[in-house]
């Protein structure tokens, strides 16, 4: 998942990219069979956009790939 400041930027319309990336998020990980599985790393949500060397190598493990924790 990209969490970067270029993520606020418009997606062709009136929407920030992220508000489609979210949205496709959302479908593919409903799409997705119940056995399998899932993990989610985070791009860019730490550091600000005002550094962008550091913020280029901002990366988190959040949730490493195991089971599926949907119901």
């Amino acid at each position: 998942m990209d969490a970067s400041g270029s993520m606020n930027a418009s997606d062709g319309g009136a929407a920030p990219r992220s508000r489609r990336l979210r949205a496709r998020s959302t479908a593919s990980s409903n799409a997705l069979p119940e056995d399998s599985l899932v993990g989610l790393r985070v791009y860019g949500h730490r550091i600000p956009n005002t550094d962008k060397a550091r913020g280029c190598k901002d990366t988190e493990l959040i949730a490493p790939v195991g089971p599926s924790a949907a119901p």
